[in-house]
């Protein structure tokens, strides 16, 4: 486990496993965002395993991430995605938000144990430009809005700042 975060992934068969580590925040969202892209695109994955067994915090921009790979999995196979999360703080902001209604949320990883090696994005690494964190930041936020009411009302001002600031510039 690191202070600083870092994503790990590897793919085991047809499950892709993310191992989340550190303090997790959106300035590498944006390059966990593409290789999601790319593992949607190019896999034939059956299944998503979101490890958080040494994650210390994930800020909103990053449970935005998480929470839109429900939505690429239910495209591609229609399972739904796993969640291993053994801190008791994270599983009740995690259920706070409503991601039980969305994800197995379980403590402990089902076996085999899964070492998720391959580092896909670690803080410390170049910040993405400007334009592309806005947009991660803001489509993160709007996952996490549509996921319930709840969380439609908790993050509805910020959705409308980050879409004026945001948009105007893509012409919208």
């Amino acid at each position: 486990m690191t202070s600083d975060g870092c994503v790990r992934e590897a793919l085991v068969g047809d499950v892709q496993v993310l191992r989340i580590e550190g303090s997790v925040r959106y300035t590498i969202a944006p390059v966990v965002e593409r290789f999601l892209d790319r593992v949607f695109a190019h896999s034939a994955i059956a299944a998503v395993l979101i490890d958080l067994s040494g994650a210390t915090y994930l800020d909103s921009t990053m449970l935005g991430v998480v929470a839109r790979i429900v939505a690429r999995l239910r495209a591609v196979h229609g399972s739904r995605p796993t969640i291993v999360c053994p801190q008791r703080d994270l599983r009740t902001l995690l259920y706070s938000m409503g991601f039980d209604e969305v994800f197995e949320i379980v403590a402990q990883a089902p076996p085999p144990v899964v070492n998720a090696a391959h580092p896909v994005a670690t803080d410390g690494a170049p910040t993405p430009p400007s334009r592309e964190l806005a947009r991660t930041v803001l489509e993160a936020h709007r996952t996490l809005a549509a996921m319930n009411p709840h969380n439609e009302a908790e993050f509805h001002d910020v959705v409308a700042m980050m879409e004026r600031e945001v948009e105007p510039d893509d012409g919208a």
